[in-house]
């Protein structure tokens, strides 16, 4: 079980640039090592919380086309990792978005992920996980330069059933 912990409130950073735009950049940190397991169960996390804003800001109330939600974790530092939420909007949509995007992640904290939510978001990543696994690209770009710094990451690959990854 991995305690994702973020204090809520938010900031507002304005640039005054040639176009009249912005963006709500949400943020959750991970401070701690997390096995593949946990990684896997945050970027399905991940791509529920972005399925729940893509139907609250695209497909209800119209206001952007590109929400975006992603689990990064750093190879580099394996005791830090977050979720990341960004959506362009215009500037004065800015503080309600950032205000909803607050209600939705605490109302996804709060009630937990449905059963067809969950196959929602799982089949198409299991399939997609499937396809690239066959490929030499993931195996040498991802697989083999962690094994450099981390040879547990080797292990855990190897362990993974690739007929049913989730």
């Amino acid at each position: 079980s991995v305690e994702i912990k973020a204090r809520p409130g938010s900031k507002r950073i304005e640039f005054t640039g040639e176009t009249h735009l912005a963006g709500v950049a949400a943020v959750w940190p991970i401070n701690e090592e997390l096995d593949m397991e946990s990684r896997m169960a945050i970027g399905i996390l991940s791509k529920v919380l972005e399925q729940r804003i893509i139907d609250v800001f695209r497909e209800n109330l119209g206001l952007t086309y590109s929400p975006q939600v992603q689990f990064v974790p750093f190879v580099e530092y394996p005791k830090y990792a977050l979720i990341r939420s960004f959506i362009d909007c215009s500037p004065a949509e800015a503080d309600r978005i950032a205000k909803m995007i607050g209600e939705i992640s605490s109302k996804l904290a709060e009630e937990g992920i449905g059963e067809d939510e969950l196959h929602g978001v799982i089949n198409p990543m299991n399939t997609g996980f499937k396809q690239v696994l066959k490929t030499n690209e993931y195996l040498l770009d991802r697989v083999l330069k962690r094994a450099q710094s981390h040879p547990e990451s080797m292990q855990e690959f190897l362990a993974l059933n690739k007929e049913d990854v989730f």
